[in-house]
């Protein structure tokens, strides 16, 4: 695995700190973390080595506030501000990795920025993964967390807040926990703005999933306590492209990509993708070629 690290300008010449895993042989599929809130990208280690190990690319980039990019930490003025990063590091990715089939995976915030992206734009990538959809968030919405952002974000929008999140009810396993717990760039904290413009986020998304013109693969833990099972499937239901699929997870939290039974969830996103390739008339075995696994 060949492993470097750069910085992109997201909106406004703010910089983004990125990070590339790839495999040692040429490779046709890359993979783009859009990493969720509390983490960044480099907390997706099943992810990078289950794919560059069978021959796909796989970036990711911390959004703004967020791990090494710049910013305050949990803030930002619009929530447009991330789907406008996400289109300027994917124009940088392509460029790179010109000719390369590129596929969004998108977690949580991630997952809610990547819909919000979906549904203004469909060229520079071949589909979405989007994992633990925060239509219906539970726990962190608390009506009392809701009027404090509300209170605030017209008065002083970078008020810190503290979302209270358990890091044991985003993964059952203990590693995983621990490297959430106790990465230094990890904050608990977003501003009473970024409150705000995610809940609108929410609405605005829920109310144009319409719009949305990309193959997209829908993945869900039962045991999600963040972010409920049927938001997922309301938002599945009402998206009225016709590639999509929806694949839940007996028993899984919220983070599925770093839980207990993590390879089910990859194994169905190589399937998928795979499948993907094939529909575009790039062939299973260029997207992901078992000879050449590691």
């Amino acid at each position: 695995m060949r492993q470097s690290e750069g910085i992109v300008l997201g909106l406004g010449g703010l910089k983004l700190f990125y990070q590339a895993w790839l495999p040692d042989k040429a490779f046709k599929t890359v993979i783009l973390i859009v990493h969720g809130v509390h983490e960044n990208c480099r907390h997706y280690e099943h992810l990078v080595d289950y794919f560059v190990q069978r021959g796909a690319g796989v970036y990711g980039y911390d959004h703004r506030g967020f791990g090494k990019s710049e910013g305050q930490v949990g803030h930002v003025d619009r929530f447009s501000d991330y789907r406008e990063d996400l289109r300027l590091v994917l124009a940088e990715l392509n460029g790179l990795e010109s000719g390369a089939q590129v596929y969004l995976f998108c977690h949580s915030m991630g997952a809610l920025i990547g819909t919000d992206f979906m549904e203004h734009y469909s060229e520079g990538f071949a589909g979405a993964v989007i994992s633990g959809g925060p239509y219906e968030p539970v726990g962190v919405a608390s009506p009392l967390l809701v009027m404090i952002a509300k209170a605030m974000s017209a008065l002083f929008p970078r008020f810190s807040i503290n979302l209270g999140i358990d890091f044991g009810d985003v993964t059952r396993d203990p590693v995983q926990r621990r490297s959430l717990e106790e990465d230094p760039l990890v904050g608990h904290c977003v501003t009473a703005r970024w409150g705000t413009e995610s809940l609108r986020a929410v609405d605005a998304v829920k109310a144009h999933a319409g719009a949305i013109h990309s193959p997209v693969l829908f993945v869900h833990g039962d045991a999600d306590k963040l972010s409920a099972l049927h938001g997922t499937q309301a938002f599945f239901d009402s998206m009225t492209y016709p590639d999509k699929t929806l694949k839940i997870y007996p028993g899984s939290y919220h983070n599925i990509h770093g839980d207990i039974g993590w390879e089910a969830e990859m194994k169905d996103m190589e399937e998928w993708m795979a499948g993907q390739a094939s529909k575009a008339g790039i062939g299973k075995q260029v997207a992901f070629t078992s000879s050449e696994r590691q």
